[in-house]
């Protein structure tokens, strides 16, 4: 699966977010009721991306800012995503917090790679 937000929308669903109704006719992906951006999502105002998602949901797979969300909300599960630069790209470790690699991943991208840890450190089948 290439980065993109269908990948994005699996790492919110491993952070917590689910589908659910906004009341307005619509289902969309919400993040978690104690998240600053729940009401945002839920009451609008609404903007979509051209894939459908809301524009509230993390750019996880494809923006170092979004890489940083994820990393924050991961380690407040104790895993670890250490990113490490390479030659040719960036290989992401996702450890739990004895230290133990749980899986990883390699990428040309960092988001990429730390967004294809972490799924696949969650169990994640990537196809």
């Amino acid at each position: 699966m290439q980065a993109g937000r269908k990948l994005d929308g699996k790492v919110a669903v491993e952070l917590g977010w689910q589908w659910g109704d906004t009341g307005r006719g619509f289902e969309a992906l919400l993040p978690p009721e104690n998240d600053p951006r729940y009401n945002r999502a839920l009451y609008g105002p609404f903007h979509f991306d051209k894939d459908g998602y809301l524009e509230t949901m993390p750019h996880y797979s494809t923006s170092w800012n979004g890489m940083g969300e994820m990393i924050e909300e991961a380690r407040q599960q104790f895993m670890y995503l250490d990113l490490i630069p390479q030659e040719n790209g960036y290989t992401c470790e996702a450890k739990i917090n004895t230290g133990f690699v749980v899986d990883s991943a390699t990428e040309k991208e960092a988001p990429y790679a730390v967004t294809r840890a972490f799924l696949k450190a969650n169990g994640v089948h990537l196809t």
